[in-house]
């Protein structure tokens, strides 16, 4: 995780101010042109569209089987019930907390 940080803090150029002298630098129309979104027929018509959501559902299928079964091993090598959900818990909490404080930090800093 340290590294992580270190590798985030180090980062450079950082998009917003590259975005912004690019947009200075060659004009607002060159740098983002704005187009209107595709209906959503033609989106569901698009043969990169089914692997995108069969990639998406074989992902979301494994990570939920994952963490269905972890109850279930727990208690197969002999755990306690009571242990079971502070290990569900800590596997939740170790995967979001950092959201609450990193989110507030790029807002402030990324500004």
């Amino acid at each position: 995780m340290a590294t992580g940080l270190v590798l985030v803090l180090n980062l450079r150029p950082e998009p917003k101010h590259t975005s912004a002298l690019l947009t200075e630098r060659f004009g607002e129309g060159s740098v983002h042109s704005l187009e209107r979104a595709a209906p959503l027929t033609q989106i569901l018509r698009r043969s990169r569209l089914v692997v995108a959501l069969l990639a998406a559902v074989a992902s979301l299928a494994v990570i939920m089987s994952a963490m269905s079964l972890v109850g279930y091993v727990l208690a197969g090598h002999g755990h306690h019930q009571g242990a079971i959900f502070p290990v569900v818990s800590a596997h939740f909490i170790g995967m979001f907390r950092l959201v609450l404080v990193l989110g507030n930090v790029i807002i402030v800093w990324g500004t």
